[in-house]
């Protein structure tokens, strides 16, 4: 039989509660959770705009990482959506977080992209 592989994100970690940005909030889990795991994770994709500047305080003993990123995550001021990519070459994880986002139709008929609030 196949050996089972961890689940990188139920992790359990460990970081400091302290008022930092959401992205150094995200960047620390990710870090510890690839510590702890020994499976890397690291940054694809992210809206540099948003998680630079808004800070969260998040932090807890011994919890597993995606429940932090979660919290984190759910404290934004807009919805956002994440995904964990494996690139099997590298061996690596690659976490991406996007705006969340669905399609309205204007009051001219033209399909636009809006914001989740």
């Amino acid at each position: 039989t196949a050996a089972k592989s961890p689940v990188v994100l139920d992790t359990p970690i460990s970081i400091p509660m302290t008022s930092r940005t959401a992205y150094a909030t995200i960047d620390l889990i990710l870090r510890q959770g690839s510590l702890r795991s020994g499976i890397r994770v690291g940054w694809g994709m992210m809206p540099q705009n948003v998680i630079a500047v808004h800070n969260v305080s998040i932090g807890g003993v011994d919890v597993a990482a995606r429940d932090l990123l979660q919290e984190t995550i759910d404290s934004m001021p807009r919805k956002m959506a994440w995904h964990l990519l494996l690139d099997p070459d590298a061996r690596t994880y690659h976490f991406n977080l996007r705006s969340a986002t669905h399609v309205v139709t204007d009051t001219s008929g033209k399909k636009v992209i809006e914001f989740l609030p």
